[in-house]
């Protein structure tokens, strides 16, 4: 039996080793960077959580960069799979050229509140490889909340201005209570509901004598000083009835 020589048996052998450490580098992930929001979704061992809020539209933002400039011409798909009810993303399922940046939407609605896992899907000529994430799902915002405080308060159907106070109903989200209405006195109390998209309701209610329903939408949510709007109303007080434009501005 011949021996091998062992010059040519060590040259083998690393002619291996380079090929190995190239399959590992190129073949399976030709980007050497692959980033969700931030963080390396390659990490291994370390899932990455996201947070969004239910009603609301989040973001994944994943950016995958080239080891080698000249493999431009790779293409690469990914997608999601395992979103829980009521998450749609857009647009989907799609193919890229490298390098890659993606700004992914995820439409949130009606969703229940905790931690859901989903999976990021990346193949090509170089594989497939699947990733797990986690959605943090929080509660919508309650928007009522941003309307509480005091407002001075002035409308077409008189002359009258004066302050108005707004507070939050207890264990009814969504829900505020406005103290002197449209200057009706401090006894003139109305309820109003504040939608996820800012329309506040004021349902058909008596209050101290006076019937009034109305409603308004609100281009933005009173967060801010100096923030202002109008809100139709309808008072009624007897036989006579007031379709009213109040203005309200934050105090």
């Amino acid at each position: 039996m011949k021996r091998i020589n062992p010059i040519i048996l060590m040259l083998i052998l690393f002619y291996c080793s380079c090929y190995t450490k190239q399959d590992n580098n190129i073949i399976k992930y030709p980007y050497n960077t692959t980033t969700l929001n931030g963080h390396n979704l390659r990490d291994s061992g370390k899932i990455i959580t996201i947070t969004g809020r239910d009603s609301s539209t989040t973001y994944l933002d994943f950016y995958f960069a080239l080891i080698d400039a000249n493999r431009k011409s790779d293409v690469i798909s990914c997608s999601l799979s395992g979103l829980p009810a009521g998450i749609v993303d857009s647009p989907g399922a799609a193919s890229y050229l490298l390098p890659l940046g993606l700004h992914t939407p995820l439409h949130i609605s009606n969703t229940d509140t905790g931690l859901h896992t989903f999976y990021v899907h990346i193949s090509g000529a170089y594989g497939d490889h699947t990733y797990p994430v986690q959605l943090h799902v929080l509660p919508p915002f309650d928007n009522a909340l941003g309307l509480v405080g005091t407002w001075s308060s002035t409308h077409n159907c008189g002359t009258d201005s004066c302050m108005m106070t707004i507070s939050p109903v207890a264990g009814q989200p969504h829900w505020i209570n406005i103290r002197n209405f449209q200057c009706l006195g401090d006894s003139v109390i109305v309820h109003a509901s504040v939608s996820d998209s800012g329309l506040i309701t004021i349902p058909y209610q008596t209050s101290n004598g006076y019937s009034i329903f109305g409603h308004r939408q609100l281009s933005a949510l009173g967060m801010s000083a100096e923030q202002a709007f109008t809100i139709q109303d309808t008072v009624i007080d007897g036989s006579d009835t007031m379709v009213c434009f109040s203005w309200w501005e934050r105090r």
